[in-house]
């Protein structure tokens, strides 16, 4: 145990920056892929705001997502190709079907998740 602490007690500098980058890159990613209806603002005193333009932008892509993945599996109905015993196309079912779920409990979620961000020093946290 003791070894861990030494080592992080005597962390570089730079490992400082390359946290709070990937911290970044994450947040930058989840906006852009529809997952964090949430706007980050430095220089507001509440620096992770819910945002409707956000929340609106995740709702077309969730509704773009499903409309193409779930058009598919209507397809397959209507032609009876829908093979519940082939493996790979029930994955491919659960997991259009799980990711349109987590995609709304995300924008249900927004706000809440902007109030926790909002408690958490998360970067005076990494420092």
């Amino acid at each position: 145990m003791s070894f861990l602490t030494d080592i992080l007690r005597r962390r570089k500098k730079g490992d400082d920056h390359f946290v709070f980058l990937l911290t970044v890159t994450l947040v930058v990613l989840l906006s852009v892929f529809g997952l964090f209806p949430i706007t980050y603002s430095p220089r507001s005193r509440e620096r992770f705001q819910f945002s409707i333009k956000h929340l609106i932008y995740c709702m077309l892509v969730t509704i773009l997502f499903a409309s193409v993945y779930v058009r598919q599996m209507y397809q397959d109905y209507i032609h009876n190709q829908l093979n519940l015993q082939d493996a790979t196309k029930l994955y491919s079912y659960m997991n259009v079907i799980v990711t349109v779920v987590n995609y709304i409990t995300q924008m249900v979620m927004g706000r809440q998740v902007a109030r926790m961000m909002r408690r958490v020093p998360l970067f005076s946290t990494l420092r």
